[in-house]
């Protein structure tokens, strides 16, 4: 919610757009279920999309680890 009412006030979009992305690519973590090999590929090809997310590294090896 922060991201969505506040943020433009206070960052960039460029900067917006770079938590947003790590907001949605974590929400996509949380709510994957582990040992699912399938959704593991497929987030792991998404983050590697977005590599200008907030910590995209941090999120490629949580997805790897999945």
């Amino acid at each position: 919610m922060f991201l969505s009412r506040t943020s433009p006030k206070l960052l960039s979009e460029s900067q917006r757009q770079i938590h947003t992305d790590f907001a949605n690519l974590l929400h996509q973590l949380v709510y994957s279920n582990p040992g699912d090999p399938k959704r593991s590929n497929l987030l792991i090809s998404r983050i590697q999309e977005k590599k200008q997310a907030a910590e995209w590294r941090w999120l490629l090896e949580k997805a790897k680890a999945l």
